[in-house]
């Protein structure tokens, strides 16, 4: 009866990683957007913080034209790299702000989000809102074929699942590129089994169906604004989809405390909004610890079915790290892609009993309680 449940679940885990790599390569060889101009996007790029390269990133805009450049204060550590990339900005004809927001949050980006649309001469009169984060490297990037999707009048929003790109300094980058460029939770893979998912790192919105769900306002109070975004999007009948690109993250210097964090908190999103996901972290997302359970286990107990399919089950493991790891950009590598998975795998399946354990959200200094549908409250005193 084991072996049967072992040998059942692998196949469901072996149908959802081909699915996952199918829809990827249909959503790689899809025909080019034919040209669009991109007169009407505003690109928003909120800032926190010093980044290594942060200057030129924020200079690259994939061809828009117009660009605002949010800050929460003056003093933050992002200003001075944000008023040399306008500087540039400007010397190249281009219009650029940078925006002053005061955003408090609780959620800071999606506050300065809002805050910097309507703050903004540059954003004024632009029917497609593009947001991307500060760490996402635009150099090369054409945003046409991410906006070109925004002229299907079913679609809300369109986004590019991120990859990691960044130098490997510390412990920290390396298990956050395990995770996302070698594993089944790497965007351009998850996307192809999670129609309903959405990341915002890079996107683009219309204007007149961000407006429709309340505007970035609406999501203040939401730690995964993305998610219910999507979600509310979704609810007025607009489909959201993954785009052909992808966000290239150049986040590097991340101390492994930080980034085990990072993935807590994600988690306790999925928790709190899309609580039955967390069973496919274990079965789908991250099995390589208990396929290897399995396969002692079988072996102890002389079961040659629950041997075998584990022994599959770790095989197509192995595949979908390389699978993640080609669509990143990456050379397949297997022996690489083979210790990057067992290490992702951990890595999530010990932020899930974070996740779990408590609702409390360590978030930029601030402790705040993640409530239903990923509200946001003050913690009781």
């Amino acid at each position: 009866m084991i072996g049967l449940v072992t040998a059942l679940w692998v196949a469901i885990y072996t149908a959802c990683a081909s699915l996952a790599v199918a829809k990827l390569l249909l959503r790689t060889r899809r025909a080019p957007p034919a040209s669009r101009s991109l007169d009407d996007v505003v690109l928003l790029r909120p800032c926190a913080g010093a980044e290594p390269d942060l200057a030129g990133r924020l200079a690259e805009t994939g061809g828009a034209r117009s660009v605002v450049l949010a800050v929460g204060t003056y003093a933050d550590l992002a200003t001075p790299a944000a008023g040399i990339a306008v500087l540039d900005l400007h010397q190249r004809g281009l219009t650029a702000n940078l925006v002053e927001t005061r955003a408090v949050g609780p959620n800071h980006k999606v506050d300065q989000l809002a805050r910097a649309l309507a703050l903004a001469s540059g954003a004024r009169g632009r029917d497609v809102i593009v947001v991307a984060d500060s760490d996402v490297d635009l150099a090369g990037v054409d945003l046409t074929a991410l906006v070109a999707e925004l002229d299907d009048p079913t679609v809300g929003a369109v986004w590019a699942p991120p990859v990691e790109a960044g130098e490997v300094a510390l412990a920290g980058d390396a298990v956050s590129h395990a995770v996302l460029d070698a594993s089944l939770h790497a965007f351009p893979l998850l996307a192809g089994i999670d129609p309903n998912g959405m990341v915002g790192k890079l996107f683009a919105i219309r204007r007149e169906a961000l407006e429709a769900v309340g505007g970035f306002d609406a999501l203040r109070t939401h730690l995964g604004e993305d998610m219910e975004l999507a979600r509310r999007l979704q609810a007025r009948g607009l489909r959201v989809v993954a785009s052909s690109l992808v966000a290239r993250s150049r986040a590097a210097e991340r101390p492994l405390a930080d980034v085990h964090a990072r993935y807590v908190r994600w988690l306790q999103v999925v928790r709190a909004q899309r609580t039955a996901l967390l069973a496919t972290y274990p079965l789908l997302l991250a099995p390589a610890p208990v396929l290897l359970l399995a396969a002692v286990l079988g072996t102890l107990g002389s079961d040659s079915t629950v041997v075998v399919a584990s022994a599959v089950g770790v095989a197509v493991r192995v595949a979908v790290a390389v699978a993640a790891r080609l669509a990143a950009g990456l050379s397949a590598a297997p022996l690489l892609a083979t210790g990057q998975a067992l290490v992702a795998d951990v890595a999530l399946l010990g932020a899930l009993a974070c996740a779990l354990a408590s609702r409390r959200v360590s978030w930029r200094r601030t402790e705040l309680l993640l409530g239903a549908g990923g509200k946001l409250v003050e913690p009781a005193r």
